[in-house]
């Protein structure tokens, strides 16, 4: 699930509109809803998921408009690497490897996720942040996710929900369930985005899920 701002449509370009947030320009597929140029919508996921009446995105706008560059500014300020970093010469050769975009060896994904010094973590997060602000800007979605079932027929090591764990207490929601929670979701708390997940449980197949989604498409709209 997604909480978002409004943005305003700019234009249109192949298949995607043009949408202006506080001067920021961003793009998104359009395959559901019909819309024009001055409309305000709401996007999740690369998708436009609705319009929303002006007035109603006006006063949004206002609410977020101080706070929105305020956290520009901050996301810029931890976004620089400018200064000398005390983390130790094994962490700083694996990150700057990183940011050079080159491949990190096994051992070391091992000893970034095994750091315990505050410089050497303090090093990690502004790399981490630097690389995520060079591919994704200040944009950011925050998920909610419906786990609808912890049943799962694959055995993945890694997984806790793998079929051979027997301590894990298993549930699957009904189809019912899953309606009341997204119900819950889009009319009580304003998310305009949903994401169901679950293990590879076969009460729950491809065709099942497909006709699940389009009565949640149907019932939400």
């Amino acid at each position: 699930m997604c909480y978002a701002i409004p943005g305003k449509i700019t234009g249109f370009q192949d298949k995607k509109v043009i949408i202006d947030y506080f001067g920021e320009k961003r793009y998104a597929h359009n395959d559901f809803v019909k819309v024009k140029t001055g409309d305000y919508i709401y996007a999740q996921g690369g998708f436009v998921i609705n319009v929303v009446p002006e007035k109603e995105a006006l006063e949004i706008l206002e609410f977020w408009k101080e706070t929105f560059f305020e956290l520009r500014k901050v996301d810029l300020r931890l976004s620089k690497l400018e200064g000398k970093s005390g983390a130790s010469k094994r962490t700083r050769a694996i990150l700057d490897a990183a940011l050079e975009g080159r491949k990190i060896k096994f051992e070391e994904y091992v000893h970034l996720l095994s750091l315990e010094d505050t410089e050497d973590k303090e090093y990690l997060y502004k790399v981490a942040n630097f690389i995520r602000r060079k591919y994704h800007k200040n944009a950011c979605c925050v998920h909610g996710i419906i786990e609808f079932s912890n049943h799962c027929s694959n055995n993945c090591l890694y997984c806790g929900i793998r079929k051979d764990n027997a301590s894990l207490p298993r549930y699957r929601m009904t189809e019912a369930e899953i309606l009341d929670t997204v119900k819950s979701a889009v009319d009580t708390y304003g998310f305009k985005a949903l994401v169901l997940q679950s293990g590879e449980d076969p009460e729950y197949d491809v065709d099942r899920i497909a006709k699940l989604i389009k009565r949640i498409r149907t019932e939400n709209d």
